[in-house]
Formats: C-alpha cells, structure tokens, sequence
C-alpha cells in the first residue's frame, strides 16, 4: 500500500507487481490536481485560506491527505464520530466538526463535498454559495451543491478525470502531462 493509501485508509486501484498487490488511493492526486487548477478557473480564489470538507469517507480523507501542509485553515463536517481517527490520521491539522454545523460551511472559501446528495438536503438551505465548490459527486447533474455555487465549481466528473491520470501512470508506469491529459479526457466525457 502506498503512503497515500495508508494515509486516507483508503484504496480505490490495485495492481499486480510480481507476486505482489500495491494499493493505491488516486483521489489524492486528483485533488491536489484540481486544488492546484483553481486560481486558473477562479482568480479570485487565489490566497483563499479557508476549506471545508462535507463528509468523512474515503474521498473526504483523501482530500483532507492532498490538503497537508497547504497552510489553509481546515474544516470537515461529518455525521458521525466513528471515523473521526481516520480524518487525524489522514491531516492532523483538521478541525471535525458535527454534520448538524454544516450550514456554517457555506462561509468558508473552498468547499469539497465528499457527501451523498441526500445529505444535502439537511444543511443546504441557501440560494447562493460566494467560494469555490470541489463537488466530488457527479450523478444527480447538476448536484444541489453546484446549482448554488452556479459556474464557480470543479465537478465529480472534473476528479473523475483528474484521478485516472495518475491511474493512467500507474497502469502503463508512464508519466503523463498532467494538464493535457485532463483536457483531453475532460472533453469525452
């Protein structure tokens, strides 16, 4: 299992080396991809200190992992304790926070919901959402999420995208262009 994996104590590709699995978590990447494309699609997020993560699984842990040492003061909502071990071991930096707080993550300027869409529905209860939405869901389209943030997001589709570029290196032990790859892939879907 690859540091990254372990990290998020998630996995979400395996390959065979030898006689050998390595576990691999490829949102990590995915997120610290697009993270780093946000002041090219949104120059007034540039210097933006504040991120709020809806969710506490594997894809919420993932993102708390590609946020490590990015100096931003960070924030996750979560509906239960039980996984709270998992999001300090994946940044020990985070404040946890009960998902019945969520509200109080609109105020924040960088949102990455990592949340199932029925989870919305306890804690949406704006019209509008000034930061910049990481939506990692891509089914309902548009998600409640992005119909507030309007045209100020990266979607499901946009993560889905970036991860399999590295999944692409990882298959192939290729090193890609990271940018023309998302271009290229982000256009056929």
């Amino acid at each position: 299992m690859t540091e990254e994996a372990s990290d998020s104590s998630a996995i979400n590709t395996l390959k065979r080396v030898g006689s050998e699995w390595i576990g691999y978590n490829t949102d990590v990447f995915g997120f610290r991809f697009l993270l780093g494309k946000i002041p090219e699609v949104s120059p007034s997020s540039v210097g933006e200190k504040s991120v709020a993560i809806l969710g506490a699984g594997g894809t919420a842990r993932a993102a708390l992992v590609a946020l490590r040492d990015s100096g931003k003061e960070i924030k996750v909502f979560r509906r239960s304790a039980e996984r709270d071990q998992a999001l300090l071991k994946a940044n020990p930096d985070v404040e946890i926070l009960d998902w019945s707080e969520g509200a109080t993550a609109l105020q924040m300027s960088i949102l990455i919901n990592c949340a199932p869409v029925e989870a919305m529905e306890s804690i949406i209860r704006i019209n509008h959402f000034n930061g910049f939405l990481l939506d990692s869901l891509y089914s309902p389209w548009p998600t409640p999420l992005m119909m507030v943030a309007q045209s100020n997001y990266f979607s499901g589709k946009d993560l889905l995208v970036a991860q399999a570029i590295r999944q692409n290196e990882i298959f192939c032990d290729a090193t890609l262009d990271h940018a023309a790859s998302f271009a290229e892939l982000r256009a056929t879907i």
